[in-house]
C-alpha cells in the first residue's frame, strides 16, 4: 500500500498552516481560561523565526537544543527549526543536571532555546552555548527578539534530511541517540491524517511532553495537517485536565494508558462514595453496557452515564493512546462508560506509530493495523 499524499518535509507543513487561517491551532489553558494562537499566526511566527535563524548563519543539518515546558513558544520554535531544516534536539523539561552533562555535549549543539529557568543550568554545562529563551529573561534574548531581526532566504531541504535528534534511555546504560528524517516523521503524519479518525472540527487535548516523538507526531503535526485545534493543559493533574477538557470543549484526548487508568480509577472511586442504591444502579447499568458493547458491539454508555460525561467532558468521544501497552482489561470499562478507545503501537525509531486501530474498525486487545507504506515482520512468533 502506498502512503497517502501530503507534506514531505516539515517546511511544507509549516508553509501550509496559513490555509487554515484564523482557526485556533493551539489553545493553552491557564487558570481555567484558554489562550488561543491561530494557524495563520503560528505559521507566520515560525517562518519569521526560521528566516531570522538563516540570516544568523544557522543552516540545515545544524543541531539546536530545545529545553523547556509545553507551550505556544515551544511549538513555534520547534516548527521554525523544522522549516529551516535544522536538527532539533529536544530535552525533557525534567532533565537533571547530571543528565545535561551527558546530553548537551553529545548533541553537538552550539545554540539552545530554553526556558528562562533553565538558562543558568545550561550555561554551567557549556559556557560557549548561545542561549535564547522561550519566555522573558533578564540579560538574555528571547526567541521573539531574534524573530524580529533580519531575514535570510531558507535554503532547500529534502525529505531524506535529518529533522530531529532523539535520545532514549533504552533499558540499561548510557542514553542512546538516533536521527529521524523529515521522511520518517511526515510519513507517519500523512498516514494518520489520511485515516479520517480525527477531523478539523475536533479539538484534541494533549497532556504529554512534546519532547517525545509520539506526542509531537500524533498530537501536533498530524492535527496541524488537518486544521484540528490542539489543547495544552496547565499540567497533567486531574483538576487541570478536567478544566482543559471542559473549557476547550475537547472531543479527543491523546494520552498514554497510565493517564487513562488514573482517570478510570478516579471515576470508580467517586462511584464507591455514592449511597448504596446509586452504587447498585451504576453496577447494573455498567454490566448491561459492557455486555452490549462486547457481545453486540453496541454503544449505549454515553446515554446510560450521561451525568458522568456532562461533569467530566461533555464533548469527549475519543481516547487515543500510545507509548505503552494498553491492556484490554482497561479499555473495556472505558468503552462501557461510553468512550471510543483507539490504541496503537510503535517505537520512537518508527516516528512513532507503526500500527494502530481505526475508527469503527478497532480490535480491542490488539494494536490494530499496519500503517500504509510500512512493513512489519514478527520474529520468532508464538506457536498458535
Amino acid at each position: 500500500m502506498r502512503a497517502p499524499e501530503g507534506p514531505s518535509t516539515l517546511r511544507d507543513l509549516v508553509e501550509g498552516l496559513a490555509q487554515h487561517g484564523d482557526r485556533p491551532a493551539l489553545l493553552h489553558v491557564h487558570a481555567g481560561k484558554a489562550e488561543a494562537l491561530s494557524y495563520a499566526e503560528i505559521g507566520a511566527r515560525a517562518l519569521s523565526l526560521a528566516g531570522a535563524l538563516a540570516a544568523r548563519g544557522i543552516k540545515p543539518g545544524d543541531t539546536v537544543l530545545m529545553f523547556g515546558p509545553n507551550g505556544h513558544d515551544w511549538v513555534v520554535v520547534r516548527l521554525a527549526l523544522g522549516a529551516l531544516g535544522a536538527i532539533a534536539a529536544a530535552l525533557d523539561d525534567l532533565t537533571t543536571d547530571e543528565e545535561l552533562k551527558v546530553l548537551v555535549p553529545d548533541s553537538g549543539a552550539r545554540l539552545a532555546f530554553c526556558a528562562a529557568a533553565h538558562a543558568t543550568r545550561l550555561a554551567a554545562v557549556d559556557g560557549d552555548l548561545t542561549l535564547v529563551t522561550l519566555d522573558p529573561a533578564e540579560g538574555l534574548p528571547r526567541w521573539t527578539d531574534w524573530a524580529a531581526g533580519e531575514k535570510g532566504e531558507l535554503p532547500p531541504i529534502r525529505p531524506e534530511d535529518p529533522m530531529m535528534l532523539v535520545t532514549t534511555s533504552g533499558t540499561t546504560g548510557r542514553p542512546k541517540s538516533f536521527l529521524l528524517t523529515h521522511a520518517n516523521v511526515l510519513h507517519n503524519v500523512r498516514a494518520l491524517a489520511g485515516q479520517g479518525i480525527v477531523t478539523r472540527e475536533d479539538r484534541a487535548l494533549l497532556p504529554l511532553p512534546l519532547h517525545h516523538v509520539y506526542p509531537l507526531t500524533v498530537g501536533i503535526l498530524a492535527p496541524f495537517t488537518l486544521g484540528t485545534s490542539v489543547v495544552l493543559p496547565e499540567s497533567v493533574t486531574g483538576p487541570h485536565l478536567v478544566a482543559a477538557l471542559q473549557e476547550a470543549r475537547c472531543t479527543v484526548m491523546i494520552a498514554v494508558p497510565r493517564l487513562y487508568a488514573a482517570l478510570l480509577n478516579g471515576l470508580m472511586a467517586r462511584v464507591r462514595q455514592q449511597p448504596w442504591l446509586k452504587r447498585r444502579i451504576f453496577k447494573a447499568l455498567f454490566a448491561i453496557s459492557l455486555f452490549l458493547r462486547r457481545r453486540f458491539r453496541l454503544r449505549v454508555g454515553r446515554r446510560l452515564f450521561g451525568s458522568i460525561h456532562k461533569n467530566l467532558a461533555p464533548d469527549l468521544w475519543l481516547m487515543a493512546s500510545g507509548g505503552a501497552a494498553f491492556e484490554a482489561e482497561l479499555i473495556w470499562p472505558l468503552e462501557a462508560l461510553g468512550w471510543q478507545v483507539l490504541s496503537g503501537w510503535g517505537l520512537a525509531e518508527t516516528a512513532s506509530i507503526l500500527t494502530n486501530n481505526h475508527r469503527n474498525r478497532a480490535r480491542i486487545g490488539t494494536e490494530g493495523f499496519l500503517l500504509p507504506g510500512a512493513e512489519l515482520r514478527v520474529a520468532e512468533p508464538d506457536e498458535r
